[in-house]
């Protein structure tokens, strides 16, 4: 299993940011380690999770604790609860997420992003690492997905659709039974794959600019739902990784472009209040059903 390299937690870390994972780590009901009954531990997030931070810090026991909210994989659930910044002997649980190679993104400080998928701002359906049991079933090169390997934004059928950064179509395809029509294109640091499309807009090698129209968001494949499925690769990447190859890119994306679900958010209003802070979303809409995937040798 790839670890992040342990860095050290910017002191500015507030409520409502996005931290990852940099190894496993216990969530537990309560903060603190000692005297705690067995079922304090609420389960184990893999590393590279992304947490959305919800209370914090507490120092308790020697260690500092943040309360969060995350998909804790397998069984793909969420959980919210506390969890230590760093344990002695391991260094830090918990960190910036990485940039994308030669790129200064993300960048919360300076709002510098990868550019939205669309233009507004959508619910998102679907989480990453969601739905264990039913990706499982689904592999590239061999190895079953350990959970939904992308976020799901809950875009009206039509919706224009952007490259979020410089590059190049790298295929263009329909997938029966699975992605339905996809987009991905070719970047300096990765790909970027756009799926369960209405119509797409681009050519095969053809050059595209951060922000180009590509295509419109559907229904297409085993879309359960009217969605858009999104997914980064970062370079380097192995499709036998459990994820195919694909990262969260969440932690990427402008926090103006999505609203979290409700199932990993507190009903907190400090959340919303912090400045540059993700908000949280009210009202969020009902949760997406999985999509199905198609056959691995014709999978992106």
């Amino acid at each position: 299993m790839q670890k992040i390299s342990n860095l050290t937690l910017p002191p500015t870390f507030r409520r409502g940011d996005l931290v990852q994972t940099t190894d496993f780590v216990n969530v537990r009901r309560t903060p603190g380690m000692v005297n705690k009954p067995a079922d304090d531990v609420q389960g184990a997030l893999r590393p590279r999770t992304t947490v959305v931070l919800l209370d914090g810090p507490q120092e308790v026991d020697g260690l500092t604790w943040w309360r969060g909210g995350a998909i804790v994989t397998p069984p793909g659930v969420e959980v919210r609860g506390w969890m230590a910044q760093a344990a002695p002997g391991v260094g830090d649980l918990l960190t910036a997420p990485a940039r994308l190679p030669g790129a200064a993104i993300p960048d919360p400080v300076n709002g510098v992003y990868l550019h939205p998928p669309f233009a507004g701002r959508f619910p998102i359906g679907q989480l990453w690492g969601e739905n264990s049991n039913f990706y499982a079933r689904f592999n590239y090169d061999g190895v079953p997905l350990l959970g939904h390997n992308g976020i799901d934004f809950s875009t009206p059928e039509g919706t224009p659709l952007f490259a979020v950064d410089d590059g190049v179509v790298r295929q263009v395809g329909f997938e029966p039974g699975g992605f339905g029509n996809y987009i991905l294109l070719s970047h300096a640091w990765g790909e970027s794959i756009y799926a369960h499309l209405s119509a797409i807009d681009v050519a095969p090698e053809q050059p595209v600019v951060r922000g180009q129209s590509i295509g419109r968001s559907g229904n297409t494949g085993g879309s359960t739902g009217p969605h858009l499925h999104f997914a980064i690769r970062v370079n380097p990447y192995q499709r036998t990784d459990g994820w195919g190859g694909f990262s969260d890119p969440l932690p990427v994306l402008p926090p103006d472009a999505y609203m979290l679900p409700d199932y990993i958010l507190d009903p907190a209003p400090a959340i919303a209040q912090v400045a540059g802070a993700v908000s949280a979303a009210s009202a969020s809409p009902a949760r997406l059903a999985p999509s199905a995937m198609g056959e691995d040798a014709a999978r992106p």
